[in-house]
């Protein structure tokens, strides 16, 4: 797949340059703000690009749903404060890009610029062409390198395109070249490991490999799922309450497919304070919470791990809301990090917790994309690299 590369674009001094930019990441754990700035370090090669060309950068991002209305909560300027950290540069923070004063003092600034939240304005989601319109003023080009939003037909996705040349950012083109590898020509065995909330959201990407993997590791809320749909007793434990027809008689039952058969548990009236104890599947009672994957299906899964030549993990193993069910998460994560495998992890919770431990550059990718990511897998159009191709 070949993309207009922004590293081959004929840039000038003072060139405005659009940046499409993926900064949905605060934790929310603790309510106190911190950042899991992951994926804004993955930004920082292609801002320092464009700098080193003597461009004017101007920031665009989102940040959760606020449904086109300005929420104070979840506005951009803290991150916009978090950038001038990372990057050691002054920042301006436009918190209305549409405005005309706004236009009028910053346009021709070579200070870095930041808008606040696109989803503020209705015509992000909706793709209005006059709001694409309204911000390819401030722009000469664009670029993209938000893959994570990528699969999003969204105004700052493929809106903007349309009235300005658009290229894909560094990390954009690594991103589509890893994963490319991952579904044309994986070396074989080849290895997926899924965990998180639902079995409806990753049900496309298990009927696509199921031909095509050696091995698919299921656990997390996932696993929960299955095992109520298979008629096992999984207590007041986090699972998704869906209906059979989708998931048919004997697709999870394929003897590709590998599950926890011991999880670690608590009661479900005092889940962040009770005591966790170990309990084969098939033992729960009614009140028992699954908070995480046993020792013993711990150890196999790094076995299964270990005999891939492509292992993909998406998907945390545990209940990842709350640390004390991390353990099983963080021991794979390291366990994997050794592996001489081509190993590619994606999902917003398990790549920010591999950057937390410090074991990113011990991947082969550590893909910005959860979304993204499994529909590019499974072969889908992306608006966004659609917009970018050449």
């Amino acid at each position: 797949m070949r993309l207009r590369d922004i590293t081959s674009a004929p840039l000038a001094q003072g060139t405005r340059v659009l940046l499409r930019v993926d900064v949905n990441a605060v934790l929310k754990k603790g309510g106190d703000g911190r950042f899991d700035d992951f994926r804004m370090r993955e930004m920082i090669p292609v801002i320092a690009f464009l700098l080193r060309k003597g461009c004017r950068v101007r920031i665009l991002g989102h940040l959760g749903r606020p449904n086109g209305r300005r929420v104070p909560r979840l506005s951009l300027a803290l991150f916009s404060k978090r950038f001038e950290a990372l990057l050691g540069r002054q920042i301006i923070f436009v918190r209305d890009p549409f405005s005309k004063d706004a236009y009028t003092r910053f346009n021709d600034a070579n200070i870095i610029l930041f808008f606040e939240n696109l989803r503020f304005w209705p015509g992000e989601e909706k793709n209005s062409p006059s709001y694409a319109r309204g911000l390819a003023r401030w722009g000469d080009l664009y670029v993209n390198e938000a893959f994570s939003d990528s699969h999003r037909d969204h105004a700052s996705i493929t809106g903007i395109p349309k009235f300005l040349p658009a290229y894909a950012g560094i990390q954009f083109c690594r991103e589509v070249a890893m994963l490319s590898r991952v579904r044309k020509n994986p070396r074989r065995p080849l290895i997926m490991v899924l965990g998180g909330a639902k079995v409806s959201t990753k049900l496309p990407l298990i009927r696509y490999f199921l031909g095509r993997a050696d091995r698919i590791l299921v656990a997390g809320a996932m696993a929960n799922t299955v095992y109520g749909l298979s008629g096992i007793e999984i207590g007041k434990s986090t699972a998704e309450r869906m209906p059979s027809t989708p998931a048919s008689p004997g697709l999870f039952q394929k003897s590709v497919f590998l599950y926890p058969e011991d999880v670690r548990v608590a009661p479900y009236r005092s889940i962040s304070r009770g005591r966790i104890t170990t309990k084969h599947i098939h033992s729960l009672s009614r009140g028992d919470f699954i908070g995480d994957i046993g020792p013993r299906s711990l150890a196999r899964f790094i076995f299964e791990a270990r005999r891939g030549r492509t292992v993909i993990w998406n998907g945390p193993l545990g209940y990842s809301d709350m640390k004390r069910f991390e353990n099983g998460t963080r021991i794979f994560a390291r366990a994997l990090s050794h592996m001489h495998s081509f190993r590619v992890v994606g999902g917003g919770e398990t790549a920010g917790l591999v950057h937390r431990l410090g074991l990113t550059k011990k991947f082969s990718h550590v893909s910005t994309g959860g979304g993204a990511m499994l529909e590019f897998l499974i072969g889908k159009r992306l608006p966004g690299i659609a917009a970018v191709k050449k």
